[in-house]
């Protein structure tokens, strides 16, 4: 790994609370839908995912070891999972530093166009001839996040040109994608796109052009928009394929894009509710109620040690009825139970019936209605 940046630490913490309109992450989504922003505005910000957070925690990390905050190997996790996520992250670092001649490094740079345009690169890296290095570290295990072609590094080479630690107009750029995805054998850690001049330079007047204009326009980029619950374009797009008669071949194929589109849509409609919901803001005719119980043993130990007290032991069940690779789940075992003429009732003392979280439901539905987190801090709040 290289040493510590030669131009020192820059701490940038306080200026990345700064929330810009115009983003990396939402590049794309303008370039497509310039006026996605004007049909957010008023729209409550959805609590952060535990993916989000955990991929912020891991960026975290990734930027204290390159700053010396940490030593290598030494990361402030316990979690294997994510320690082996950060490894492989730090081995695509070392091959790429070694590839290109990396230089010198900045990490978590904040750059701005203008006082609503702006962000900050995980990483810019200058190569000893003199080459730009724009890197993003991707720590989803979902979908696999390519170099080539990705608008979210090409905004933040746009938003640098110029400035300190930033992009050189007329030097080599080439953009960098680490992403450690152990469960995808064919997808490589460390991914590089060189990124011609004529690209860079129509994407800087695609992007500001795109920004000066209006216009709602629906497709793939729709994905993470907080306004793509209530856009017209969205709600006319399910209007559209209503009115399409799924039977005519003539228009089955169009049909099956929509589909596609509004699935997608109906998910997000429902997810949107549920985090307003969670939020305590009203949905009018919705509310949140629990999710059915899900069954867990209070013990495992004990309880798999009354079950072979009281079944095994009189030979009503044998070891291999309450095993698999460990002892049975309880709902599991209730079926053994069940099928072997078993009273499962027994063990009610061992199983514990917890929520796994809340639901959306309509207001009719007879279950009680859940307060979130944040609905009970108002409700207790107004009491004070």
């Amino acid at each position: 790994m290289l040493p510590m940046p030669l131009d020192g630490l820059n701490d940038t913490r306080n200026e990345r609370m700064k929330h810009y309109k115009y983003g990396g992450s939402t590049a794309q989504r303008t370039m497509a839908c310039p006026s996605w922003v004007s049909q957010a505005e008023g729209i409550p910000q959805s609590p952060a995912s535990s993916f989000a957070e955990t991929g912020t925690r891991l960026h975290d990390q990734m930027e204290r070891l390159l700053n010396g905050d940490i030593e290598e190997g030494l990361w402030e996790t316990n979690d294997q999972d994510e320690i082996g996520l950060l490894d492989e992250a730090l081995a695509g670092w070392d091959k790429l530093c070694a590839l290109y001649g990396v230089a010198d490094y900045w990490v978590e740079q904040t750059f701005e166009l203008n006082a609503d345009t702006g962000g900050t690169a995980d990483v810019v890296a200058k190569c000893a001839d003199g080459r730009t290095l724009i890197v993003d570290w991707k720590f989803g295990q979902g979908l696999a996040v390519e170099a080539e072609g990705n608008v979210q590094a090409l905004f933040y080479a746009m938003i640098s040109e110029g400035k300190k630690h930033g992009y050189a107009a007329g030097d080599a750029l080439t953009v960098v994608i680490i992403q450690p995805i152990p469960s995808r054998g064919d997808v490589a850690t460390l991914k590089t796109w060189d990124v011609p001049a004529d690209v860079y330079t129509a994407f800087k007047r695609q992007y500001i052009a795109a920004q000066k204009s209006t216009g709602l326009s629906a497709g793939s980029h729709c994905r993470w928009c907080p306004a793509a619950a209530t856009c017209p374009e969205k709600t006319g797009e399910t209007l559209r394929a209503m009115t399409m008669d799924p039977a005519k071949l003539t228009t089955l194929a169009a049909a099956l894009e929509l589909a596609d589109d509004v699935t997608a849509w109906a998910k997000q409609v429902k997810e949107t509710a549920h985090a307003q919901l969670e939020l305590g803001n009203a949905v009018d005719g919705w509310k949140l109620v629990s999710k059915r119980g899900v069954r867990k043993w209070a013990n495992p130990q004990a309880a798999e040690q009354a079950v072979r007290d009281l079944f095994v032991a009189s030979r009503r069940l044998r070891v291999g009825d309450i095993t698999e690779t460990a002892f049975m789940s309880a709902p599991k075992l209730e079926k053994v139970c069940k099928a072997k003429g078993v009273d499962f009732g027994q063990l009610s003392a061992y199983v514990n019936k917890t929520s796994s979280g809340t639901t959306l439901a309509r207001t009719s539905d007879p279950r009680e209605e859940t307060l979130s987190a944040a609905a009970l801090q108002r409700a207790v709040g107004s009491l004070t």
